[in-house]
């Protein structure tokens, strides 16, 4: 489910403040823009911005649970931050929220990761990589808690349109993210810059954008790699910062479902996070349980047509005998060491 919001006129309390043409004294400077977005010049983003085109809306998810196993929760490594609020804003439907967060659970996925789902103003400091798709609506609390991951030793991916806006739907001034998530990405975003249906992009690593692309600068990060033509020509499209003693990362294009996948892998490998059970085909997901007492169980399932070998035989606690192989379409229970 998307919608899309539309430019929106200045605020009630903007309209009810009185003006110096009707006698009354003008009240005091906003603290935040009156528009979520404009056609022309925005003003928000400070004085180097130029043009600015209009922008469209970006849930959370479900989780699960299976009672006849250990109630305690799998161990995760990696975290995607998202909550109810994000879903009242996104960019443009061609990145609505669920495509984008379904697309980041994808590339982990495939890299064989078990993933959590989080509120971005939740605690995040057990989690050695976060990754944030789609946080067009960003609290300032959200923004803060953030930068202290970051901070703290965690490895952020902060995506393109992310931190516009705050809860109140009201245009963050002086750039874009939210001011504790620039500090964090050591980035600010000027102005963002949709792509046309069929355009594509090329960044100076090889890969290739499509629907968005940003022009920032940066304030510390280190470019990555930047845009070739065009004109963003030069503009840092990828960039990482060191702070503290964690890293954030901030791409501001939507890269190819083959490139996004090798810059999470590349992410994966920095941040030391391994795969739930190493040496398995893509298509095979895993995911491992731990009780109390520590023993653990290794969930596997076969979404491919091909039989998979295991990378040593273990006891399958569904056939009661050694498994060797997960045959096509099958399950199997480990019983880890």
């Amino acid at each position: 489910m998307t919608s899309c919001a539309t430019p929106s006129a200045t605020s009630p309390a903007a309209r009810r403040a009185p003006s110096s043409s009707s006698g009354g004294s003008p009240g005091p400077a906003p603290r935040h823009g009156t528009r979520r977005w404009c056609r022309t010049r925005d003003p928000t983003a400070g004085s180097s911005a130029r043009s600015r085109r209009p922008a469209r809306r970006w849930p959370a998810s479900a989780s699960w649970r299976d009672r006849r196993c250990p109630r305690r929760w799998p161990s995760c490594t990696t975290r995607t931050p998202g909550g109810h609020s994000a879903w009242t804003a996104c960019p443009r439907r061609s990145s609505n929220y669920h495509t984008a967060l379904a697309r980041a659970h994808r590339a982990l996925w495939d890299a064989g990761v078990t993933v959590d789902f989080a509120h971005p103003a939740h605690e995040l400091s057990r989690y050695s990589l976060v990754v944030a798709p789609a946080l067009f609506l960003l609290s300032d609390k959200a923004a803060e808690n953030l930068r202290r991951y970051v901070s703290g030793g965690g490895t952020l991916l902060v995506q393109h349109a992310n931190g516009y806006v705050d809860e109140r739907l009201h245009a963050r001034l002086g750039g874009y993210p939210a001011a504790p998530l620039r500090e964090a990405l050591g980035i600010r975003v000027e102005e963002y810059r949709p792509l046309r249906r069929s355009e594509r992009i090329t960044l100076s690593d090889g890969t290739q954008g499509t629907v968005w692309s940003e022009s920032l600068r940066t304030e510390g990060a280190e470019t990555l790699a930047v845009y070739t033509h065009g004109m963003l020509t030069g503009s840092p499209a990828l960039t990482r910062h060191r702070f503290g003693t964690g890293q954030g990362w901030y791409l501001s294009t939507h890269l190819d479902d083959a490139d996004y996948g090798a810059l999470v892998g590349r992410l994966l490998k920095e941040a030391g996070v391994e795969p739930e059970l190493p040496g398995l085909p893509a298509g095979v997901e895993a995911v491992t349980r731990h009780a109390s007492d520590s023993r653990r169980w290794h969930f596997l399932i076969n979404h491919g047509t091909a039989a998979v070998p295991l990378p040593e035989p273990a006891h399958d606690l569904l056939t009661a005998a050694l498994a060797h192989e997960v045959p096509p379409g099958g399950c199997a229970v480990l019983r880890g060491h």
